[in-house]
């Protein structure tokens, strides 16, 4: 799906998302957090965050490098100017939302993909693919 993505985006890719109409959505990451398996979305990539509230699955990628243990070494790897190069939000994403608001039952998926898929490529082999502004990492490897 997401070599379909990059093919249909052309090349070199110069959107951080695309959004279709059949549910599918595709964006570029800033980062992944291993301790938790949560996606870092920021207003650095536009639109990103569409995908996240609006598509049924969402396909997910980002440089390998950009992976870091936890969300404390996200920000240390991004530096003190780290709302300058990330804009002024980070959405986390960890999975479908949950919520017992109503009457507390839980509903899953009340916004948000039911499906997550999160792929990972060396930054050597993302660069030719993607458009320099997309790749500017928010975090220095």
């Amino acid at each position: 799906a997401l070599d379909a993505y990059l093919a249909e985006a052309g090349s070199p890719v110069t959107a951080a998302v695309h959004l279709h109409e059949d549910g599918r959505g595709f964006s570029l990451a800033d980062g992944l957090i291993a301790e938790t398996g949560s996606v870092i979305l920021s207003a650095r990539l536009p639109g990103a965050r569409r995908c996240a509230y609006l598509a049924d699955s969402h396909f997910v990628l980002l440089p390998e490098e950009a992976v870091c243990e936890s969300l404390g070494g996200f920000l240390a790897a991004a530096g003190p100017d780290w709302r300058r190069r990330c804009g002024h939000s980070l959405t986390l994403i960890t999975g479908p939302s949950r919520t017992a608001a109503i009457d507390k039952v839980l509903v899953l998926r009340a916004h948000g993909p039911r499906r997550l898929v999160v792929a990972t490529a060396p930054l050597a082999l993302l660069r030719p693919r993607l458009d320099d502004d997309l790749l500017r990492p928010a975090v220095t490897p």
